[in-house]
C-alpha cells in the first residue's frame, strides 16, 4: 500500500525534468551585412580637392597634404609635374584621434552600434576579415649580460645601453624618429600658403620623398623574480638595496615597418566587441632602404635623411605609390609618437613619454610590463583595427567587395552589396530535457512496479490464487468477522486501539462462520465429502481460526517455505 501511495510521484517528478532554460542558437553559414576591413589602396585614388561623398558623408584621408603651388584647389584635374605636385605633412586630426583613443584605452574601438549593424536585432555573431596593413617586425638584440656597449653601438643602437637599469637610471628609452621625414621640407613657403616654396623650379630632387622609415630602438628594463621575491615584494627603489644588481634584467630591441598580411577574428556579442589576430605574415619593408645616421643629406630640403639605396626612395610624381606609402607612414608616426622618449627610475620616477598613456607600463612602479615588445606589436595592430570606427575613412572599405564603406542607412543599403559569411548566435529561453534526472525518475518507476507485480502474484499464490476486490462492502467485511469480537476491545474517549489487540497477531484468509457475513457456501463440501453449513469469506482472523476454516474447505496442505512466491520463508525470519 505505501509503494502504491508513492507512485502519484511520477507524475511530478517525470515532467521535473523538462525545464526552460537559456540555450545557443547557432548559424554557422549565416550572412551579416555592415562587415568591414581595411583597404589601404583606396588611399591610392584619394585626391583631397575632391569630394567624394556617401549619403553625404565626405570621404578622409589619413594623410594631411602640401603643395608647391598656391591655389591648386582651383584646377583638380590637372595632371601633376615636376613643379606641381603634392607631398605628405602630416596625419589628418581624424586618424588621430582614432588611434590616440586606442592607444589611451588600451584596446580596439568599436564603431558605434556595430553588433546591431553587423549581426542585427538580438544576434551576435564572429567573423574573419583579411587585409594587408603596416606591423612592426622586431628582434632582440642583446638581453642582460649580453649588453656589451661597444657591440651594441656597432649594430646602430643609438643610445648608451649602460643607461638602463641596474647599470643606470632609466626604465626605458626609445628612440622611434631616426631618419623621419620632416613635414617642412624648405625652409621658406610662400607667404599664405603654407608648402608652396618661395623659390623658383626646379625644386631639389628629393624634394617631398619618403627616403626611409624611422626603426624602433627600445632598450628597457623589467622585474626579475629575484629582485622582487617572485612577485611577493616590489623591486627596490634604492641603490643600496641589496637586491639591486639583481633585481633587473635590461634587453635591447629593433623594430622595423613592415607590410603584413592579417587575418583577424571578430566576435560581436551584445555591446562588446573582442578581436584577435589568428594570422600574421610579414611581407616586406615599407620603403626597403637602411638609414645612415653618420651621413647627412644636404640636399636642398629640410629634410636631412640619407638612407640607401636611393632608388627605393617613393617621390611624389609616382602619385599612386606616393599615397598607398604617405598612408602607411601616417599610421606608424602616431604610433611612434606615443613610445618616443624616456622614463627615469632613480632617485625617483621622472616619465618623459608618452608611452606612460598606455597599459604598456606599470604606473605603480614605472617598470614596462613583461613581453614589452610583443605587447608593442599588439598595441600598434589594435590602433590600427580601430580605423574600422571611423567608416568615413577612405582606408575603411566593405568586407564583401573592398570598395569603400563610407556610412551605411541599413533599410536603404542593398544587401547585395555588404552581405558577407558569418557565424550568428543567439542565447533564447527553451525547453531543456535532463536525460540523467529523466531515466533515474522512470527507471524507480519501473522498478517499483515490477516489485509489486511480483508481490502482488506472491500474494494472490499465497492467497490460493483468489482475487479478492477492493470495494467498501469487501473491506467491511474482512475486517469485522465475528471472531474479532471475541478481543479484549476496550473503550477509549480518544479512540486509541487497546496494547493487547496492537500485539495480537492477525493473519488474513478463508473463514467459515455460520454468522451473516460472508458468502453463503453452497455446494462446498470439506475433505470428508460432507457438506459445509454456514458461510465462507475471506477476512482477518486469528491464525487458529484460519487454519480450521482452511481444513474445513480440505486446503490443509502446507505449501513450501521455499517457494519463491511464498511469504512464509520470510515471516519464519521474524519469528511470525
Amino acid at each position: 500500500m505505501p509503494a502504491v501511495r508513492l507512485f502519484p510521484l511520477t507524475v511530478i517528478l517525470t515532467p521535473a525534468t523538462l525545464t526552460v532554460g537559456p540555450i545557443e542558437l547557432k548559424n554557422d553559414s549565416a550572412i551579416c551585412y555592415g562587415v568591414r576591413t581595411l583597404n589601404f589602396e583606396n588611399e591610392m585614388h584619394k585626391n583631397w580637392r575632391k569630394e567624394d561623398r556617401i549619403r553625404g558623408y565626405r570621404g578622409v584621408s589619413v594623410s594631411l597634404w602640401n603643395c608647391t603651388l598656391p591655389d591648386s584647389d582651383q584646377f583638380p584635374d590637372e595632371p601633376f609635374n615636376n613643379t606641381y605636385f603634392d607631398y605628405w605633412t602630416g596625419s589628418s586630426f581624424q586618424i588621430d584621434l582614432v588611434m590616440s583613443r586606442s592607444a589611451l584605452m588600451g584596446t580596439v574601438i568599436p564603431m558605434s552600434n556595430v553588433a546591431l549593424e553587423t549581426c542585427g536585432p538580438g544576434w551576435n555573431c564572429t567573423y574573419n576579415i583579411s587585409f594587408t596593413g603596416p606591423g612592426y617586425k622586431c628582434e632582440e638584440l642583446a638581453r642582460g649580460a649580453q649588453l656589451d656597449e661597444e657591440n651594441m653601438r656597432k649594430k646602430g643602437v643609438p643610445f648608451n645601453t649602460s643607461d638602463l637599469i641596474p647599470r643606470g637610471n632609466f626604465s626605458y628609452i626609445a628612440h622611434t624618429k631616426l631618419g623621419d621625414y620632416s613635414p617642412q621640407q624648405m625652409e621658406n613657403y610662400t607667404e599664405g600658403t603654407p608648402g608652396a616654396p618661395n623659390i623658383t623650379p626646379p625644386w631639389p630632387e628629393n624634394f617631398g620623398a619618403f627616403r626611409t622609415e624611422p626603426l624602433l630602438w627600445i632598450g628597457y628594463s623589467i622585474a626579475t623574480p629575484k629582485g622582487s621575491d617572485n612577485g611577493t615584494k616590489k623591486p627596490p627603489t634604492e641603490k643600496s638595496d641589496s637586491r639591486w644588481n639583481i633585481a633587473f634584467e635590461a634587453s635591447v630591441h629593433r623594430c622595423e615597418h613592415w607590410l603584413a598580411e592579417y587575418t583577424v577574428q571578430f566576435n560581436q556579442t551584445l555591446e562588446t566587441q573582442t578581436t584577435k589576430v589568428i594570422k600574421r605574415k610579414f611581407l616586406h619593408r615599407i620603403i626597403d632602404t637602411e638609414y645612415l645616421p653618420d651621413k647627412p643629406a644636404n640636399d636642398g630640403t629640410w629634410d636631412n635623411t640619407t638612407a640607401v639605396p636611393e632608388s627605393n626612395y617613393v617621390f611624389p610624381l609616382d602619385v599612386e605609390r606616393y599615397r598607398l606609402i604617405a598612408a602607411y607612414h601616417s599610421v606608424g608616426s602616431i604610433f611612434r609618437r606615443f613610445l618616443n622618449g624616456t622614463i627615469q627610475y632613480f632617485p625617483y620616477a621622472n616619465p618623459a613619454t608618452d608611452i606612460t598613456k598606455t597599459n604598456l607600463i606599470n604606473k605603480d612602479i614605472y617598470l614596462p610590463w613583461p613581453n614589452l615588445i610583443e605587447n608593442i606589436q599588439h598595441l600598434y595592430e589594435n590602433m590600427t583595427l580601430s580605423m574600422l570606427s571611423d567608416p568615413e575613412l577612405v582606408a575603411v572599405s566593405w568586407a564583401h567587395n573592398r570598395s569603400r564603406s563610407g556610412v551605411t542607412e541599413k533599410a536603404l543599403e542593398p544587401y547585395n552589396t555588404t552581405g558577407y559569411n558569418c557565424t550568428k548566435t543567439r542565447i533564447v529561453n527553451a525547453y531543456i530535457y535532463n536525460r540523467r534526472d529523466l531515466w533515474i525518475a522512470y527507471t524507480i518507476a519501473i522498478v517499483v512496479t515490477l516489485l509489486s507485480v511480483i508481490l502482488g502474484a506472491a500474494s494472490l499464490a499465497q492467497n490460493n490464487h483468489h482475487v479478492r476486490d477492493v470495494h467498501v462492502s469487501s473491506i467491511v467485511a474482512a475486517t469485522r468477522a465475528p471472531c474479532l469480537d471475541s478481543l479484549p476491545w476496550k473503550s477509549s474517549k480518544w479512540g486509541e486501539v487497546p496494547k493487547e489487540i496492537m500485539e495480537t497477531r492477525l493473519g488474513y484468509g478463508v473463514i467459515v462462520d455460520s454468522g451473516p457475513n460472508g458468502t453463503p457456501a453452497l455446494g462446498r463440501v470439506n475433505t470428508d465429502g460432507n457438506a459445509i453449513s454456514g458461510k465462507v469469506y475471506y477476512g482477518f482472523a486469528p491464525p487458529e481460526v484460519l487454519k480450521v476454516s482452511e481444513s474445513a474447505l480440505g486446503r490443509n496442505r502446507p505449501r513450501s517455505r521455499m517457494s519463491i512466491v511464498s511469504f512464509r520463508t520470510w515471516d519464519s525470519r521474524h519469528g511470525r
